[in-house]
């Protein structure tokens, strides 16, 4: 997509509200993309404020306000007709795997069920999530995990940060694709929002492995060692996000939205 396109599209955040009135299908069919049938859908929510498209396990589903026209709709997804192709060939078979009613959080696979109203509630090791799907209530419940990886994240940080005897000046939860921390050399960190869906221990691990780096700004000797001494399990952790990691990446992928500017 031209860096011009992108610009104008944004990362979808649901607004809870949109859940309480039901939205409702006024288009089904089947179109083609890049010469393969994949179902097509568009759904209309009377609180929604901008059109979005979503590839899920579904196929391609749109969902748009009452009052926007379906000519806007349509040249919407001619406009990002190239990055629905990107992202029916980047899911695959992953789309089963991640857009369905479970999900990892804090290392384990968690079961998601439908609640019928919102806010989104974890409970008895389940989540209650509203939606009219599998995929709309694992958007909620993948939005409801962004907000709490700050806090998270940031009293994970407070700790090891004095423990460690270093100074952070500012940190930040991002939504990287294929980085789970860093830090800056003026002792600026940032993680990676997916953690909160890694056993603690990993967390914990990135946030020692990133502070680390205040101290040291490369992998050498030094650097490993303080880390070992913070973490004398870090290896295991390197290996579970080796083994999990690529999977827990793509949560929160293949989805785009443009703001209604009226």
């Amino acid at each position: 997509m031209a860096r011009t396109a992108q610009s104008a599209v944004r990362t979808a955040i649901q607004n809870p509200s949109d859940t309480i009135t039901p939205m409702r299908t006024v288009l089904s069919e089947v179109r083609e993309f890049d010469g393969r049938a994949v179902p097509f859908l568009v759904k209309e929510v009377p609180r929604a404020r901008s059109i979005r498209i979503r590839v899920t396990h579904e196929g391609v589903v749109v969902t748009k306000p009452y009052r926007v026209p379906r000519y806007e709709v349509e040249a919407f997804v001619e406009h990002s007709h190239k990055w629905i192709i990107a992202q029916i060939d980047e899911m695959g078979t992953l789309a089963q795997k991640t857009l369905s009613d479970r999900i990892h959080y804090l290392g384990e696979v968690r079961e998601i069920r439908r609640a019928s109203v919102p806010p989104v509630r974890f409970s008895g090791d389940v989540f209650w999530a509203p939606g009219e799907d599998a995929a709309e209530r694992l958007e909620a419940v993948l939005e409801w995990m962004r907000r709490r990886a700050k806090p998270v994240l940031r009293d994970s940080v407070y700790r090891w940060s004095s423990r460690m005897c270093v100074t952070v000046r500012r940190m930040g939860v991002r939504d990287q694709t294929s980085r789970w921390g860093s830090c800056s050399s003026a002792a600026s960190v940032s993680f990676n929002w997916r953690l909160v869906m890694a056993p603690q221990a990993v967390l914990e691990y990135i946030v020692v492995h990133e502070l680390a780096h205040i101290l040291e700004h490369n992998h050498s000797d030094r650097f490993w060692r303080v880390v070992e001494t913070h973490c004398p399990d870090y290896e295991a952790c390197e290996k579970w996000l080796d083994e999990h990691g690529p999977e827990l990446l793509q949560y929160g992928r293949g989805m785009i939205e443009v703001p209604l500017l009226a």
